[in-house]
């Protein structure tokens, strides 16, 4: 192939590339529209360079040589320059798509961060009404055990009043039945003794209700 046709298939492509670019700096197209075809351009401009170079190189005539030589390098500043334009466009389209990603994933963070609040908010109300339940339940069961401390109260303190009605009794039977001092003495010992028990299952209950109370309020 002629230096020629190498030189005027490489000057199309220039100029193919040069529109594309013209329409990146005005705002006509966008990189991603243009990047196929500014990417085939110039690995088609780069190739005829290289045939163009090998021309030139094979090239006999001094002066056809130093032609080629001379479109070679203007070809190849307008291939630096073009190349430049195109791969500053192609780093600020790869920094736009990061800043959506960025933008997105913050997003995604946010609306995360809100369900888990929300989450950590139901999941706290439901700890209260759980505990709101437990203390009901203790209350209630408190309450149960004062009225079943007071009823039992309330038995022992009518058995005294019996007890004593009895002893009386007892007493009143036995001086006029005329038993011995030593029998009368034995019935008040009884007495004394059933007096302790009865003292005793009063304090006994009161101790029962204060470690309940103390465990389980």
């Amino acid at each position: 192939m002629s230096s020629a046709i190498v030189y005027s298939n490489a000057t199309k492509v220039k100029q193919e590339l040069e529109q594309d670019t013209q329409s990146l700096l005005s705002g006509q197209q966008s990189y991603l529209y243009l990047e196929p075809r500014l990417r085939s351009n110039l690995t088609r401009l780069q190739s005829l360079l290289g045939d163009l170079e090998s021309i030139a190189n094979r090239e006999v005539v001094a002066q056809k040589r130093q032609t080629t030589l001379s479109r070679l390098a203007a070809l190849r500043d307008g291939y630096t320059s073009l190349s430049t334009i195109v791969e500053k466009f192609k780093q600020d389209e790869q920094q736009r798509m990061q800043e959506e990603q960025r933008k997105q994933l913050l997003g995604e963070n946010s609306i995360k961060n809100r369900g888990n609040t929300e989450k950590n908010t139901i999941l706290m109300m439901d700890g209260l009404l759980k505990e709101t339940d437990v203390l009901n339940d203790a209350e209630s069961n408190i309450e149960r055990f004062i009225q079943m401390g007071r009823g039992a109260l309330d038995e022992l303190y009518e058995q005294r009043s019996m007890l004593k009605g009895a002893q009386k009794r007892l007493l009143d039977a036995a001086n006029r039945l005329g038993l011995s001092k030593s029998v009368i003495k034995f019935i008040e010992q009884r007495t004394v003794t059933d007096r302790y028990i009865l003292y005793g299952g009063i304090v006994a209950s009161i101790v029962l209700m204060t470690l309940f109370v103390y465990y389980f309020g």
